[in-house]
C-alpha cells in the first residue's frame, strides 16, 4: 500500500497531464495487485489519523468502504488517492501556508482557475509580507455604490 500512495503522491506534484494519467494508471494496477480494501486502522495509521475520525469521514463519504466478511474495511483505490493528496498539502502547507497551499492545488487540479486564483495568490503574498493597506469606506458608501 505504501507504493501505492508513493506513486499518488508522484502524481499530485504533476500537473494534469497525460503523464499524470498514467502515473495514476500504474498506481490503479498497483491496487489492484496488492488489496482491494485495507482495515480503518492501517487507514488511519496512513492518514495521520484516529480511528474514530477515519469512522467520520467514512459517515460523511470521504471514504468508501467494502465489507468483507462482516468486517468493514477501506477502499484501498480511493483510500491511496486520499492519502497521497493529504499528505501533499500537509507538505505544502508546512512550506506555503494554508491558503497558499491550498489555492495552488486547485489551480494544478483546473488550469481555468489559474488565472482567476493569480490575483488572490497576489494578495496572499502581500498579506505575508505586510503589504496591505488598510481600506476604510466613506460614511456615504452604501448599496448603490
Amino acid at each position: 500500500m505504501r507504493r501505492v500512495v508513493s506513486l499518488e503522491e508522484a502524481a499530485f506534484s504533476l500537473p494534469r497531464s497525460s503523464a499524470r494519467a498514467k502515473v495514476e494508471q500504474v498506481a490503479d494496477g498497483l491496487t489492484d495487485e496488492v488489496n482491494n480494501a485495507v482495515p480503518k486502522a492501517l487507514a488511519a495509521r496512513l492518514l495521520g489519523l484516529s480511528v474514530p475520525t477515519v469512522d467520520r469521514w467514512v459517515e460523511a463519504g470521504r471514504l468508501q468502504t467494502i465489507d468483507v466478511e462482516g468486517r468493514t474495511l477501506i477502499e484501498a483505490r480511493q483510500l491511496s488517492r486520499v492519502v497521497a493528496l493529504v499528505r501533499y498539502l500537509r507538505t505544502a502547507v508546512r512550506r506555503q501556508g494554508m491558503i497558499s497551499a491550498v489555492v495552488d492545488h486547485l489551480s494544478r487540479e483546473d488550469p481555468r482557475l489559474q488565472l482567476e486564483l493569480a490575483d488572490l495568490q497576489e494578495s496572499i503574498a502581500a498579506l505575508h509580507s505586510g503589504g496591505l493597506v488598510d481600506l476604510t469606506f466613506p460614511t456615504t458608501f452604501g448599496p448603490e455604490d
